[in-house]
């Protein structure tokens, strides 16, 4: 039996969508493992993001999604810390990531040399989390759950006969 082909995908997963369903199917395609890097508080910060949901409530949210066979969040100073221990052989970043296949070859240590994968869109004008507003005084403990409901079911027809689920 041949080596196991792990695959890395890379996110803040705040507001989950339909897109980031179709991005971490593209990346499970790719390989036998999918691990998912949560993008932790600090990091979403020092990039101007305030999220809506804390990185353990995103990091337990995509734990629930079947595609996904592990999630970590990331490191809170060097994005490429955990990608960089590790060592996958695919890391497939999102159609929308600020971050270029440049830029993360620049970054990998010890001669890891991962093929890099770009996702493709679904629908970036309906799927995507710049484009979903949501009060930020409805966001409280007692509401977060009830917010994120509100987001899935709003679409959900629409999002069945797109990804067929």
């Amino acid at each position: 039996m041949g080596k196991k082909i792990n695959v890395v995908a890379v996110g803040t997963f705040d507001v989950i969508h339909l897109g980031h369903i179709n991005y971490l199917k593209q990346a499970k395609a790719l390989g036998d493992k999918l691990i998912v890097v949560v993008s932790s508080d600090a990091q979403c910060k020092k990039r101007g993001k305030e999220p809506y949901f804390s990185e353990r409530e995103r990091k337990q949210m995509v734990e629930e999604l079947n595609v996904v066979d592990e999630v970590i969040v990331g490191h809170q100073e060097d994005i490429f810390k955990v990608i960089n221990e590790l060592k996958p052989s695919i890391i497939c970043i999102g159609h929308d990531s600020h971050i270029s296949e440049e830029v993360i070859n620049e970054n990998l240590e010890n001669g890891n040399k991962p093929k890099i994968v770009r996702a493709k869109a679904l629908h970036t004008d309906k799927y995507n989390t710049t484009k979903i507003k949501i009060p930020r005084a409805t966001v409280n403990p007692e509401r977060k759950v009830l917010s994120l409901f509100f987001l899935i079911v709003s679409n959900i027809s629409s999002q069945r006969s797109l990804l067929n689920i």
